[in-house]
């Protein structure tokens, strides 16, 4: 069952991936007004690039990342604020203040931001948080009213193979094969 609907999963990542690129290098500069070819006058051909795309996600990771994101007990009860506390305190070593940032940079590039959190045997930091390029990794949700997630995809593509990890609420697969 978990081959037939990866299947299915990373044929529709795959048709996503071509936009996801395009905006990636879009905003890196390579844009389609360095290709255009002019056909009067062909000596004059100045072309002028003003990267706005980097601009904008500049300016919106700036507005919504002004301070690393954090958790306020809605109670005034001073062993949740002790417990809310901690779970802060752990998020903070787990690297989740850089992660979100990156995830912020991604979904203003592309539209989409994957966030990995993973055990850890460390007792400062019980997990560890990371931020993975959605070109490579993707959520799949149910259609059925509240789109809960069912799974996540982390693919590794090498020359010769493509490498996947999927994870399930109960269970991780790693996988191998060629798409």
């Amino acid at each position: 069952n978990i081959l037939v609907e990866l299947t299915y999963a990373v044929q529709a990542h795959l048709r996503n991936l071509s936009e996801e690129e395009y905006l990636y290098w879009y905003r890196r500069g390579i844009q389609p007004v360095l290709e255009k070819k002019k056909l009067v006058r062909e000596e004059i051909n100045n072309k002028v690039l003003q990267n706005l795309a980097t601009e904008i996600v500049t300016f919106k990771d700036g507005y919504f990342l002004s301070q690393p994101t954090f958790y306020v007990a809605r109670k005034n009860n001073k062993s949740l604020t002790s417990k809310v506390n901690k779970l802060n305190d752990y998020l903070y070593l787990s690297g989740k203040a850089d992660a979100d940032n990156d995830i912020v940079d991604w979904f203003h590039t592309v539209g989409i931001g994957v966030l990995y959190v993973e055990s850890s045997s460390d007792e400062e930091a019980p997990v560890k948080t990371y931020a993975l390029d959605p070109r490579q990794a993707f959520v799949v949700y149910s259609r059925k009213p509240g789109n809960e997630p069912m799974y996540g995809v982390n693919m590794v593509v090498s020359d010769t193979m493509t490498y996947f990890d999927v994870f399930t609420k109960d269970k991780i697969y790693h996988l191998q094969g060629g798409f």
